[in-house]
């Protein structure tokens, strides 16, 4: 992968809560699906992603990071006190994402996806 997490601060706390990505290669973010993942009794995770977040399309260069904050805000960026790019993000999330103990992060790298609108279909039988 291209990016990786660095951290998740604050959590449970949706106004400060924020997870810190590292951007190893260049990249453009909308590759990217984080999602938080449950684990069962014996560390396995669980089937169940409670909630999803989609990057948006945004190039982003090696050394920069990426925050994500689980509240509302303005997507922006900015430059930080390594040198790099910071972009900030917010999630818009109702509650705190990381809010339960076992609640882990699971970072997907999107190679290609579909999109179609759901449609009314003839029943065949």
């Amino acid at each position: 992968m291209k990016i990786s997490v660095v951290s998740i601060e604050n959590q449970g706390d949706r106004e400060k809560e924020v997870v810190t990505f590292a951007v190893e290669q260049e990249c453009d973010l909308h590759s990217y699906l984080v999602a938080n993942a449950t684990f069962a009794p014996d560390d396995h995770i669980t089937k169940m992603f409670q909630d999803t977040y989609w990057f948006p399309s945004r190039k982003v260069k090696e050394g920069d990071y990426v925050l994500l904050f689980s509240r509302n805000g303005e997507d922006t960026e900015q430059k930080n006190n390594l040198g790099s790019t910071s972009h900030i993000l917010f999630w818009g999330a109702p509650d705190a994402v990381w809010h339960e103990k076992d609640t882990e992060i699971a970072l997907f790298e999107l190679s290609g996806w579909s999109l179609e609108k759901t449609r009314t279909f003839v029943r065949l039988v």
